[in-house]
């Protein structure tokens, strides 16, 4: 890639050390009808991503690890972890939906390709498939290629909502979507309250229990329509992730 340079990004899972993330960014004139074909008849497992709606890193790094919880469970929801990394992102519950919305298509000048576990050898095949340019994957880079107006309808958040609460609110707005996709449309978070990772890393479980059982006692003396919803991944093992904690409105 890139005459011997790789230009990929590599994410890790503190809770799953054995696996990784490899994210390539490509522009200019796709071949995305021999990318996709090749994804299709099962010759390249790759996940193939619009990156208008990624708008932060933390979005793949929540979906991933949402992905590979699944697979611990033994219930993905689709067949390989790149395309449950694709239905995950979607922070939503159907899976022709997450393709629509958030899959690579015909036509498209830019794309985000993101695979499990791959090597050298398969980093080498997007490139000589794919065509294009590489551009080099960081946090800016991903965050520039972003679409904040693109991700609101593709999360359907109210279109309105970056003009009064800003990019940095909906960037927590989506994650929150994606590590807890089963709370209703209706109920859009209004805050993150984070554990930090290194307090999940190490406190024991009834502490845990405690500080949950804390954050349910204060939101209900908030009001009585605010509640708590905690993500299943929170309940299953410890995240490499800040644990996310979602105080939704029913007002909304």
């Amino acid at each position: 890639m890139g005459g011997g340079v790789d230009m990929t990004y590599t994410v890790e899972f503190e809770a799953f050390p054995d696996d990784r993330l490899v994210l390539g960014m490509y522009e200019g004139d796709l071949n995305m009808e021999a990318l996709l074909n090749e994804v299709k008849a099962g010759g390249l497992c790759v996940a193939i991503i619009r990156p208008r709606n990624v708008l932060d890193l933390i979005q793949l790094e929540v979906a991933g690890l949402q992905a590979l919880i699944a697979r611990s469970r033994g219930k993905l929801a689709t067949h390989v972890l790149e395309s449950e990394l694709l239905y995950c992102l979607s922070g939503g519950t159907n899976i022709s939906n997450a393709y629509r919305q958030f899959g690579g298509k015909l036509g498209d000048t830019r794309v985000l390709l993101a695979a499990f576990n791959c090597d050298a050898a398969s980093r080498a095949r997007w490139s000589a498939l794919v065509g294009g340019s590489a551009v080099t994957v960081t946090p800016k880079s991903l965050a520039e290629w972003g679409d904040a107006a693109a991700a609101t309808v593709a999360y359907g958040v109210p279109k309105m909502f970056v003009h009064d609460h800003g990019r940095e609110k909906l960037v927590k707005t989506i994650t929150s979507q994606i590590a807890a996709p089963d709370v209703p449309a209706r109920l859009r978070p209004l805050l993150l309250v984070p554990l930090p990772a290194s307090v999940v890393a190490h406190a024991p479980l009834p502490f845990l229990r405690h500080t949950i059982s804390l954050l349910l006692n204060w939101s209900s003396s908030l009001s009585p329509r605010i509640r708590v919803v905690i993500p299943p991944a929170c309940t299953v093992r410890r995240p490499s992730l800040p644990v996310l904690y979602q105080l939704t409105d029913n007002g909304l």
